[in-house]
């Protein structure tokens, strides 16, 4: 199809978000990616995706910014910022999509204010940007076929999935692990809850309606206050918040607890599967870390070989400030049956060197069975 001729967008053509940016690297490579698809009239679905949360991301922080924070967070109490502006704030108005028509909106609602000229500004930097995304969603195309080649090139290792015998064993000893610290896990999600409910109850309403955007709070300030028969009424905590939190709490580590053995069993599994003569897995001692589920497995074979592996609960967040939970796990220690160290333990080099290793001799032994018998004469009845 036939794209409308628009014209590269520079920094200089987005001065608020370039100021806000500063020396982001992130900002002038998608801003060149939305250049040159424009021009290239074509996109693909995966980089469309990508440049409308990278946009909407910086539409939604520069809102923050010039808007929310200096005109609408706790002003509703003072009357300062005029009640039809809330109409604007509380809609959806930092949706890419929407840019355009909240601006001839705010453009007829025929209030002066100096909240209307900081959302005006806002806007109409990102017209444009706007504009060009709709352009793009009609001229998304597939991504090229790749050779042969490339597709080696970016295939990553994947093990040869366990049989259920080894799963089961890796299971119970990291089952053992988690249980000795998920009280710990319990606790500390706990606090962040108190925490979360604490400082809602001390907000201001109108930073209650932005606080329960979040799904922690959200869930946490259901889980702690009363019933409410009406949006107008006042919250209050339930008699028994502690203990409702507590059950929040117990919820999210069993939940942790589930993925984080899920994880673990996945990298070990196939190792101990691949290997076949797992001699024992203990735990490694005054591994616990508070606040997260985390322990180093000791694992031995009987042909000598061993390893240590450790695996943690990390919490992190996102370039949006939203928690998630990463399960990193390490190999160290690594001892082949012929007592050698192996260097630079990842997960690939431990199935094509450890467990290699183990096949290569296994798959020696008949052969060294057959030479003994032609040597020896054959076994007694045979």
């Amino acid at each position: 199809m036939t794209t409308p001729t628009l014209p590269a967008l520079a920094t200089t053509d987005l001065p608020l978000t370039s100021a806000m940016v500063g020396t982001s690297i992130a900002f002038p490579r998608f801003l060149k990616v939305l250049n040159d698809s424009i021009a290239a009239g074509a996109v693909a679905n995966v980089t469309h995706t990508e440049l409308k949360q990278h946009f909407g991301r910086a539409l939604e922080s520069l809102w923050e910014k010039h808007v929310s924070a200096p005109y609408f967070y706790g002003q509703r109490d003072r009357g300062d910022t005029p009640d039809k502006l809330y109409d604007f704030y509380y809609g959806d108005v930092t949706a890419l999509h929407r840019v355009e028509a909240t601006l001839r909106k705010l453009n007829a609602c025929g209030v002066e204010h100096p909240a209307v000229d900081a959302m005006r500004q806002v806007l109409t930097e990102f017209v444009p940007v706007s504009q060009r995304l709709t352009v793009l969603k009609e001229c998304i195309v597939k991504r090229p076929v790749k050779s042969q080649e490339e597709r080696e090139a970016e295939r990553r290792f994947v093990p040869t999935p366990a049989m259920p015998s080894a799963i089961l064993e890796v299971w119970k000893a990291l089952t053992q692990v988690t249980e000795r610290n998920r009280r710990q896990v319990v606790e500390y999600i706990t606090s962040e809850y108190a925490k979360r409910l604490d400082f809602f109850m001390s907000a201001s309403p109108t930073l209650r309606v932005k606080l329960l955007r979040n799904y922690e709070n959200r869930i946490a300030v259901e889980a702690g206050t009363a019933a409410r028969s009406s949006p107008q009424d006042e919250y209050a905590l339930k008699p028994d918040f502690e203990a409702a939190l507590v059950a929040l709490a117990e919820k999210d580590a069993a939940e942790l607890r589930e993925a984080f053995i899920a994880k673990v069993v996945s990298k070990i599994a196939s190792i101990v599967e691949a290997k076949g003569n797992l001699a024992s897995v203990n735990e490694v001692s005054d591994t616990i870390q508070v606040g997260r589920l985390s322990g180093a497995l000791a694992i031995a074979f009987t042909d000598g070989s061993r390893f240590l592996v450790d695996n943690n609960m990390v919490y992190s967040s996102s370039v949006r400030n939203r928690e998630f939970v990463r399960f990193p796990l390490t190999f160290h220690d690594v001892i082949l049956a012929d007592g050698s160290r192996m260097n630079q333990p990842s997960e690939e080099r431990m199935h094509s060197i450890f467990c290699a290793a183990a096949q290569l001799a296994q798959e020696a032994r008949p052969q060294d069975a057959e030479g003994e018998e032609e040597e020896n004469g054959p076994a007694p009845g045979g």
